[in-house]
C-alpha cells in the first residue's frame, strides 16, 4: 500500500475512473472489490463528490483490490480505465474546441488540467520541436507508479482527443518527479 503524504486526487477525476472501472470489470465484480477495501478507505470512497480530494492510497488500494479480484494486471487496468475516463470527459464540446487549439497551447496549458487533478507538485511544458514536447514534473519525488501512468496516459488522452494522431510518449522519473516526452505526427 502506498504511503499517505497528503497527496490527493479531485473527485471530479476519481469519479469519473470509479464509472470506467466499474464498465470495465463489471458491476458485480466492481462491487465485490469494494467490499474488500478497509472500512474507512469504503466510507471515503463511498461519498466522493466532484468537490471532494482523495488520498492517493485509497485510490490505489481500490485499483489494487479491483485488478487482484478481477484477475487484470494493474498498471493494463490503470491505463484503460485512466483513457477511458479522459475519453468520456472529453467526449462532448471540449472535444471540438480541443481540435482547434494550437499545439503551443495544448501543452502550455497542460499544467491547468494537472493542478484541477492533483494537489501535489507542478508540472512545466515546453514545445522542444514541431510535435514534440517535454513536461516535468516537480515537487512529487516519491510520486508512486501507476500515478506516472495515469498521468501520462491523460497526457496521451487529451491530446488523442484534440486530434493529434501517432503519439509516442515515454517517462523518466528525476529526483523531484518526472520528464514525460511526447510527439505526434504533425
Amino acid at each position: 500500500m502506498v504511503e499517505n503524504d497528503g497527496t490527493c486526487v479531485s473527485g471530479v477525476n476519481v469519479l469519473g475512473q470509479r464509472a470506467a472501472l466499474e464498465q470495465l470489470v463489471g458491476e458485480e465484480a466492481f462491487k465485490a472489490a469494494l467490499d474488500k477495501l478497509p472500512a474507512s478507505f469504503r466510507a471515503t470512497y463511498d461519498t466522493v463528490t466532484p468537490l471532494s480530494w482523495v488520498p492517493i492510497p485509497i485510490l490505489e488500494t481500490m485499483l489494487l483490490t479491483v485488478a487482484e479480484h478481477t484477475g487484470r494486471d494493474p498498471q493494463s487496468l490503470q491505463a484503460e480505465s485512466v483513457r477511458m475516463s479522459v475519453e468520456r470527459t472529453l467526449r462532448t464540446v471540449w472535444r471540438v474546441l480541443l481540435r482547434f487549439t494550437s499545439d503551443d497551447a495544448l501543452v502550455s496549458r497542460t499544467p491547468v488540467f494537472y493542478n484541477k487533478t492533483f494537489n501535489r507538485g507542478a508540472l512545466a511544458t515546453k514545445i522542444v520541436t514541431p510535435g514534440c514536447a517535454e513536461i516535468v514534473l516537480t515537487g512529487w519525488p516519491e510520486v508512486p507508479s501507476l500515478q506516472l501512468l495515469a498521468l501520462g496516459v491523460g497526457i496521451e488522452g487529451v491530446l488523442y482527443a484534440a486530434g493529434r494522431r501517432e503519439l509516442r510518449s515515454s517517462c523518466e522519473r528525476t529526483a523531484d518527479g518526472a520528464r514525460y516526452t511526447v510527439s505526434w505526427r504533425v
